[in-house]
């Protein structure tokens, strides 16, 4: 999809498909691209990124809960952890017999992922001890671009999801930045288009009505 306008979405081979609703469900970035020609554009929101480290560890996880770690200091160079999960606590397949699975994740990172794995690693010794960091092995690291949308103060969490007639949005970036917040924008956008939807039946229906020909309501999809 390369562009959408009201009653009408344009593909990149140029070809042009009517629609009556339409809902847009990506992410800020291309959202606002999408409707860079509707009044009532998507705003591309500022991007944060983040580095996911997955390490093996040899026996159990220091935590057996399925839970998620959040670290509740400043994030410095020097201390550079957000969270870790322990992914075989939630589901032991992911991790082969007598080892555990770690998710370590990184918020906007100001290195390499090269150059901040000692660091890393080195922040987790304060959390889990020399001895027990000795056990983990680093498998692979994924940058992830535009991991969540901005989040800079003023923040709107309850944008209108209705963009213009038959046009919508939902995503993240239209609520609050989290699965939460992308199912309610979702909800919210689904419940839109039944009420536009049920409002313009309903004024095909009156008109069928006044004309007193129930039984010749017109072949309209919008119906």
């Amino acid at each position: 999809v390369k562009q959408v306008s009201e009653g009408k979405v344009t593909l990149a081979s140029g070809e042009e498909i009517d629609a009556s609703y339409i809902v847009i469900a990506t992410d800020g970035a291309s959202a606002s691209k999408l409707t860079q020609d509707l009044p009532n554009r998507v705003e591309a929101p500022a991007d944060r990124r983040s580095l996911c480290y997955y390490y093996a560890i040899d026996g159990a996880a220091p935590v057996q809960d399925p839970v998620l770690l959040l670290n509740g200091e400043p994030l410095t160079e020097s201390k550079p952890v957000n969270n870790v999960a322990f992914l075989s606590n939630v589901q032991e397949g992911l991790a082969p017999r007598g080892k555990s699975l770690a998710s370590v994740t990184v918020v906007n990172p100001s290195k390499s992922e090269a150059e901040l794995e000692p660091m890393v690693r080195k922040h987790l010794e304060e959390w889990f001890g020399q001895g027990e960091m000795s056990k983990w092995t680093l498998l692979k690291s994924y940058p992830i671009s535009g991991a969540q949308p901005g989040q800079k103060p003023p923040n709107n969490f309850d944008k209108d999801v209705k963009l213009c007639n038959g046009v919508f949005c939902c995503g993240d970036h239209m609520d609050t930045p989290t699965l939460n917040g992308a199912f309610r924008s979702g909800v919210k956008a689904a419940n839109a288009v039944a009420s536009e939807r049920g409002m313009r039946r309903k004024a095909i229906l009156d008109s069928a009505l006044q004309r007193g020909a129930p039984e010749l309501l017109p072949e309209d999809p919008k119906f």
